[in-house]
């Protein structure tokens, strides 16, 4: 089973993905992963993973090539077997001067299909 590390303590399963989507919206970037729990039923699972920047902050990538870079993690980490491969870093910047503040640590929470909305 294949698994991107999105913190130093948690990682995501890149297997049995049926869709994958990146929203920013004021100040978070949400990535949403959404897997068939059980292949032939309606079981579905969505690992719902939050960014969230300074007000004063700016994310350092457009939506879109968000998108691609957590699609390119799981494609690689998907059918691999061993250590999680790590994931895209996504960090902020200040809006006004373009320096880098860091990185942000995403919250990661499972909804299972009853939750998903």
């Amino acid at each position: 089973m294949g698994l991107v590390k999105l913190t130093t303590n948690k990682v995501v399963q890149a297997d049995s993905i049926l869709q994958l989507t990146a929203a920013i919206s004021s100040n978070t970037l949400t990535i949403d992963v959404i897997y068939a729990l059980d292949m032939g039923s309606n079981k579905l699972a969505k690992a719902n993973v939050v960014y969230t920047k300074g007000a004063s902050n700016s994310f350092t990538l457009t939506e879109a090539e968000y998108l691609d870079a957590f699609v390119n993690a799981f494609g690689s980490a998907m059918g691999t077997s061993g250590p999680a491969l790590v994931g895209p870093i996504v960090e902020q910047k200040v809006t006004a001067t373009g320096v880098l503040v860091g990185t942000i640590t995403p919250v990661i929470t499972l909804k299972l299909n009853a939750a998903i909305t």
